[in-house]
């Protein structure tokens, strides 16, 4: 199963299940659980071949992009993570599957997307270790010609936190278009780098991954 992530708006419908809306592909069921959850994880088990997906409700009226796999021998590959009110429910979802992330996929950093990541390295959570992180950002002389003060100091702080909490070896921001992220059997594929572009900018500069999961 091809699934498709880079930065786009999440909504639910009647039946719970999380639309993936914007430059997004395919639906999986949301976390807060329904009626046809049972149904959901077999048709799950038949795309994923044994692997898992867990797309993170929100826990503020944010939107924002949340979405947790793992691999059928138990390997962790976070999307995003959503704002800093989301984080406590993300380190409890990445803790219960044993807390150590492979590779954590960044599409680009407004606080909707990195919030929770950035909040996590902040106050060095104990439990959660992060391997690789994957990401393509602009410039900041960029952003800050194009983008607000707001989101410019998010960018900064980001990348502060990622140099000072994070070895060297774990950062990978000279990802490019066609650039393949291997865990255990599943194959991740950049489908391009950054864009520059002068209407919001930090959105606009997303990430999308394809991320192949039982071939």
């Amino acid at each position: 199963a091809a699934i498709l992530l880079g930065g786009g708006e999440k909504k639910e419908d009647s039946s719970g299940t999380a639309l993936l809306q914007g430059n997004m592909g395919l639906f999986q069921t949301a976390d807060n659980g329904n009626e046809a959850e049972a149904e959901n994880v077999q048709e799950e088990e038949k795309l994923l071949g044994g692997a898992n997906l867990t797309l993170l409700a929100n826990q503020s009226n944010s939107q924002m992009l949340s979405a947790v796999i793992q691999t059928k021998n138990g390997g962790l590959i976070v999307v995003d993570g959503g704002t800093p009110h989301d984080t406590d429910h993300l380190v409890e979802t990445l803790k219960a599957k044993g807390g150590h992330v492979n590779a954590w996929l960044i599409t680009h950093p407004h606080i909707d997307h990195v919030g929770a990541l950035n909040t996590i390295l902040a106050r060095e959570e104990q439990g959660i270790t992060i391997e690789n992180v994957y990401y393509s950002l602009g410039p900041l002389s960029f952003y800050k010609k194009t983008s607000s003060a707001s989101d410019v100091a998010v960018v900064e702080n980001f990348m502060k936190n990622l140099e000072d909490k994070l070895p060297a070896e774990a950062l990978h921001g000279d990802i490019k278009k066609d650039t393949q992220i291997q865990v255990d059997d599943v194959v991740i594929t950049v489908l391009n780098e950054h864009f520059e572009f002068d209407t919001d900018a930090i959105n606009n500069s997303s990430v999308c991954y394809m991320i192949n999961v039982n071939g």
